[in-house]
């Protein structure tokens, strides 16, 4: 009987063993970048929606990678910034509906971390969230972590009203300050983490409709949120700060928060201007407004 639970033992523990060497293996090989004239893009679902990969491929020249996930978490973030390359150009957004989003309707699709969910853990983390990482990322990836391309949502005469402006006083309505305070120090944190890998940022904000830019104009978080953008620019003497607008006679937005395709197309071309091209600055932060 002691032999058997020996060989029990012995089993499990190659097969464990086993499991992790092909898993870092295999997330190391989905995760590789050509990291020679190449651009880095981290967001939510604004980042997704709102740069058009192609015509900012074809612009620059540079090699696109892309990281930017529909509801993306901080936990995707934390990971993204370890798996950055040293040295490289990044665009990144932190909306604030990803400040806000609780844990349970995080993304968090990237693969297993064992460094960033340790980093998680010492911001008291929760469990549930902890679980939908492990959940998602514990299979073997089989997919390229970095993207080349997005699928832009169309162009219509009218914003897409599939999500009613009541449904945001109900996101703003269910974070404490606590919460959301604990969340912007974990964002701060990768960002520190990309300041010292001495990257290249451009940290930009994407517009709202104007319907819902005064809901969160009136909520009782917005002076932390303006007080989260205080903190990033002083995470680095060499930061500039500007505000530009998107200028179309037509719709631009496809809903009350993402940009349709033209929109997308509008504000790539204004970010590759004002900061891709732009060498003087080490870290860029552009609001974009309509």
């Amino acid at each position: 009987m002691k032999r058997f639970l020996k060989e029990i033992i012995f089993f499990t523990i190659i097969l464990i063993v086993s499991y992790t060497i092909i898993y870092n293996l295999t997330s190391y090989f989905f995760c590789k970048t050509d990291t020679s004239n190449s651009i880095y893009l981290y967001g939510d679902s604004q980042m997704f929606q709102g740069i058009d990969l192609n015509y900012l491929k074809d612009r620059t020249q540079a090699n696109i990678y892309s990281a930017a996930r529909h509801g993306a978490g901080i936990y995707d973030f934390l990971f993204f910034t370890e798996k950055v390359p040293t040295n490289s150009k990044i665009i990144l957004s932190i909306s604030e509906h990803s400040q806000i989003r609780p844990p349970k309707n995080e993304a968090n699709t990237s693969p297993i971390h064992l460094k960033s969910m340790i980093e998680l853990y010492n911001f008291n983390y929760s469990i549930h969230g902890f679980k939908n990482i492990l959940s998602r990322g514990i299979k073997f990836p089989n997919s390229y972590y970095f993207k080349t391309s997005h699928k832009l949502y169309p162009v219509e005469n009218s914003i897409n009203y599939h999500t009613s402006l009541s449904s945001f006083f109900n996101r703003y309505s269910t974070i404490t300050k606590e919460r959301l305070l604990d969340k912007q120090d974990m964002y701060l944190k990768g960002l520190e983490k990309l300041i010292s890998k001495n990257c290249d940022i451009t940290f930009i904000e994407f517009p709202y409709h104007k319907a819902l830019q005064n809901i969160e104009e009136r909520t009782r978080y917005n002076k932390y949120f303006n007080l989260f953008r205080d903190n990033i620019l002083k995470k680095n003497s060499n930061f500039e700060m500007d505000t530009l607008k998107l200028e179309s006679k037509k719709n631009i937005m496809y809903d009350y928060t993402h940009l349709n395709e033209l929109g997308a197309r509008i504000l790539t071309k204004k970010l590759i201007n004002k900061s891709l091209e732009n060498k003087s600055q080490k870290v860029m932060h552009l609001k974009f407004t309509n």
